[in-house]
């Protein structure tokens, strides 16, 4: 009876590793794209994404024109020689016989950037104002009214006319209510609120305390603020940010060029700490660095350069990493933290995300530099855009920072901000 039970256990030990070896199979099966891009290294060679799990467990078939090139995968050496850049099927096999995944590769040269690093500040033209806040009228009697807050304006509207002209500015709607007032006409306010359009009308109340007739909103007519240019191609295309603009996503132009990017300089940061994230103070400047916006997207800021700003301020370059080309470990950014001087700092590379699909989190990171950490606290609000080199490459840009602890944050993939530069077409332009 002993040694059935020995051996019973046996058994289940063995299965139990086996099932768990399986696991690891299929999170890295589910974690493998569909499809993606590749890039040549030196003589060549591709490196596939990998699975974790080797000792030719996995193999793969590596397929050009419906033809088969070569065989090759242990799970921990997936570099292959091809003929040359296209589209390749590849198979993933267990043990080179059952098929687990079929995925399409599109293999090319790496593409080359100049790296950037540079503070910028960011001025889009938008169309109408926000409503950030309830402003009290106090009465003759002392008394704080708020005539659009009771007539059922709520913080987060977006006002987008005032009696039926467009809203391009705060001072142009205080001046609508001050001559409707002194002529004892009520206001109309045209707003938008998830995607719906609203009218609402109310009179305004005069303010004892400004001398004036007001409506009781505190709004916002237009969206600046400072980040970090990532790179730029030697067409004078750029990336910037690696995340959207989100308080412009529905109040932008609808014009060609949605705003224009300028030089600025940081005169001090605000540290960050844990529940409050710090911030890069900066001033925009008339330099050299200019050029417009013409996307607003989740993986940050696009637009063209002037050939000034390209000829001048860049010097380099470097090729543009594939996400399978992204190493857990040491990594370094390059931003601004006094002034307009670009520094390079250490950090480390703890996760690279999977992405089945584009996504402007692609990395988490940590801040390690000594210095950066004594300055800033770790990642802060004007950091985003701040290229993240590794091995000599262009991996990322910081994004997000942990508001629970500044010292970490997420990367956007420096692959997917390329690839929004060409779906755009900026170099056609």
């Amino acid at each position: 009876m002993s040694k059935i039970r020995k051996t019973t256990t046996c058994f289940l030990l063995v299965l139990i590793a086996f099932i768990s070896s399986f696991q690891i199979v299929f999170y890295d099966y589910l974690s493998l794209a569909n499809q993606q891009s590749l890039a040549f290294e030196q003589g060549n060679y591709v490196s596939l994404p990998q699975f974790e799990w080797g000792n030719n467990i996995v193999q793969a078939a590596i397929h050009l024109n419906d033809e088969e090139n070569t065989t090759i995968y242990d799970g921990s050496v997936a570099r292959a020689v091809l003929p040359g850049e296209g589209s390749y099927a590849v198979d993933y096999s267990l043990f080179g016989i059952i098929p687990i995944k079929t995925a399409a590769y599109q293999v090319s040269p790496a593409p080359m950037v100049f790296v950037g690093g540079h503070s910028i500040g960011i001025l889009l033209n938008t169309q109408g104002a926000t409503v950030v806040g309830y402003a009290p009228i106090l009465s003759s009697t002392g008394e704080a009214v708020y005539p659009a807050k009771d007539a059922g304006i709520e913080i987060g509207d977006f006002l987008i006319k005032i009696n039926g002209e467009e809203i391009l500015t705060d001072e142009q709607v205080a001046t609508v209510v001050q001559k409707c007032s002194e002529n004892n006409q009520k206001v109309t306010l045209t707003l938008k609120r998830e995607g719906q359009e609203y009218n609402f009308v109310l009179e305004p109340a005069y303010c004892y305390d400004s001398n004036s007739w007001r409506i009781g909103l505190y709004i916002r007519d237009n969206t600046a603020g400072v980040g970090t240019l990532t790179f730029a191609t030697e067409e004078g295309a750029y990336g910037a940010l690696g995340h959207m603009v989100s308080d412009a996503e529905n109040k932008l132009s609808t014009e060609e060029t949605i705003g224009s990017i300028v030089e600025a300089k940081i005169q001090n940061i605000q540290a960050g700490v844990k529940g409050e994230p710090g911030e890069k103070n900066g001033v925009f400047v008339n330099g050299v660095l200019t050029g417009t916006i013409e996307k607003n997207t989740v993986f940050g800021i696009f637009g063209q350069l002037t050939e000034s700003s390209l000829t001048t301020l860049f010097t380099k370059i470097l090729p543009v990493a594939a996400v399978n080309e992204i190493e857990e470990g040491p990594a370094t950014i390059f931003t601004v933290t006094q002034g307009q001087k670009i520094e390079s700092y250490e950090i480390k590379i703890i996760s690279v995300l999977s992405q089945h699909q584009s996504s402007g989190k692609g990395l988490v990171i940590e801040v390690t530099d000594e210095d950066l950490l004594a300055k800033s606290g770790g990642i802060v609000q004007g950091m985003s855009g701040s290229p993240i080199i590794q091995n000599n490459k262009l991996v990322g840009a910081v994004t997000h920072v942990f508001v629970n602890d500044p010292t970490k944050g997420y990367g956007c993939l420096a692959e997917w901000m390329f690839l929004e530069i060409n779906s755009t077409n900026y170099e056609e332009k």
